[in-house]
This record gives structure tokens, C-alpha cells and sequence, in this order.
């Protein structure tokens, strides 16, 4: 059995490497997106149990990719994360559904501890 399905849609491809292994280590099948192109395919195709998203990205906005992601699947949670923290975009993910918004440098135990709550509460709705 594996464990529930983590996408990681960041353009930094050191950071979506390091969350990748920490959830590995934490029993989740980690799948990653080096764009939002990449990210909206990956949550269409995969039907993903939690995502992680950064807001700015070259090709898009993780907002953008928050509000597909909620039409074709509205129960998945997504956590926004950003280095660019803006209270206008914390408001703006939470209106669009967004489980969660936090701030470049997270800490690494906080948030695979929001992921798990948020992928054990997502399992009993």
C-alpha cells in the first residue's frame, strides 16, 4: 500500500528536490511540477491527495492553478506556498479554497504536519 499522493508544483527545482525526499522519508508518493503547465497536467492526470503550490511561477499563477485544480477537483487540498508574502494573496488563496498559505522559509516539520492533517481530514469528508 502506498502512501497518499503529494504534487509539489514549484519553478525551484532545488526546493521541489528537498520537499520531495522529506515526503518520501514521510511515506507519501511525492510527484513534482516545474510549472504551472506542468502542475495543472499533473493534477488532472493524477487526481493528487494533497498539493503544495508556489503562487509565482514563470508561466502562470499558483492561484490560477488553485482555481482549476478546484473546478476539477474541489476536494483536493491545496497548500499555497510563497517567498513573496503578500496579505492580498493570502486572502485572495483562501477565497479561491486553499487550506493553508505560508511563507518561504517554512519550517520543514510544520509543514509536512499540515500536509498529513490536511490529507487525514480531506479522507473523512
Amino acid at each position: 500500500m502506498s502512501g497518499p499522493r503529494l504534487l509539489i508544483v514549484d519553478d525551484e527545482k532545488s526546493l521541489r528536490d528537498m520537499l520531495g525526499l522529506l515526503f518520501h522519508k514521510q511515506g507519501f508518493e511525492v510527484m513534482t511540477a516545474a510549472n504551472y503547465t506542468e502542475g495543472v497536467a499533473a493534477a488532472v492526470r493524477s487526481s493528487p491527495d494533497v498539493i503544495l503550490c508556489d503562487i509565482k511561477m514563470p508561466d502562470g499563477n499558483g492561484l490560477d492553478l488553485l482555481k482549476k485544480v478546484k473546478e476539477e477537483h474541489p476536494q483536493t487540498p491545496m497548500i499555497m506556498i510563497t517567498a513573496h508574502t503578500s496579505t492580498e494573496d493570502a486572502i485572495e488563496a483562501m477565497k479561491r479554497g486553499a487550506v493553508d498559505y505560508i511563507s518561504k522559509p517554512f519550517n520543514n516539520d510544520e509543514l509536512v504536519l499540515i500536509a498529513s492533517r490536511q490529507h487525514r481530514f480531506a479522507q473523512q469528508t
